[in-house]
């Protein structure tokens, strides 16, 4: 269901978008098309009946919530939060890994580094690319083009690289202030800048190499 159709059926029947799944679709296509303003009480007023979604459209409810209500910046965090750690539990698969990564970001943003960390290396940050593999999937895909800001994409790689590569940390947060309209995170993504600045990916530690020695004559009989 399209925007036009909505709103013809909400012309003809104010309580058409009452519905949970109807609410959820409503919601999802004004995020995409931009109108956050709207899209936001949307989602707020389905996420207490969210239990009534299928396990699919609950998940990408949450997610796409969370991600609308980080992109607003500090003024949101708390509740942004809320909806994130929420998300990673009604989650599976790509969509979780998202999630998981949009909730390291929102504590990394709220000051909470350490456990930024932990919640990431719990869901395999040391293997980064294995994640990355799931921002291309196309759930995920839709998710983030519902999640209001085209900057937090390179913000979600850099969260995810700071301790296997800062190097592409870096690269992500630049990414993410000059993709992001209006950068509500300017200062914390300028700060991660400087913080990662000059760091190197962790070594990777030589593996011991065994001497092979051919036996002795002795040795063979």
């Amino acid at each position: 269901m399209c925007i036009r159709d909505s709103e013809e059926a909400k012309k003809r029947d104010e309580h058409a978008l009452e519905e949970p799944r109807a609410l959820f679709r409503w919601a999802h296509e004004l995020a995409r098309s931009g109108r956050h303003a709207e899209a936001l009480p949307a989602y707020r007023s389905l996420l207490p009946r969210a239990s009534q979604l299928d396990l699919n459209e609950r998940a990408a409810a949450y997610v796409e919530a969370g991600l609308l209500l980080l992109a607003q910046g500090p003024k949101d965090l708390d509740d942004a939060l809320a909806v994130l750690r929420q998300a990673r539990r009604e989650a599976q698969e790509s969509l979780q890994v998202l999630g998981a990564l949009a909730l390291g970001l929102a504590l990394e943003r709220a000051g909470e580094h350490e456990q930024a960390r932990a919640l990431l290396a719990e869901r395999g940050a040391k293997e980064p690319r294995k994640l990355e593999i799931a921002l291309s999937d196309a759930r995920v895909k839709e998710s983030l083009l519902a999640g209001g800001d085209p900057g937090e994409e390179h913000a979600l790689r850099a969260v995810l690289y700071e301790d296997a590569d800062p190097v592409r940390a870096v690269e992500g947060y630049r990414a993410y202030l000059e993709k992001s309209p209006k950068k509500p995170w300017e200062a914390h993504a300028r700060k991660r800048i400087e913080a990662l600045s000059g760091k190197r990916a962790p070594a990777v530690k030589p593996v011991p190499c065994l001497l092979y020695t051919s036996p002795s004559p002795r040795d063979r009989t």
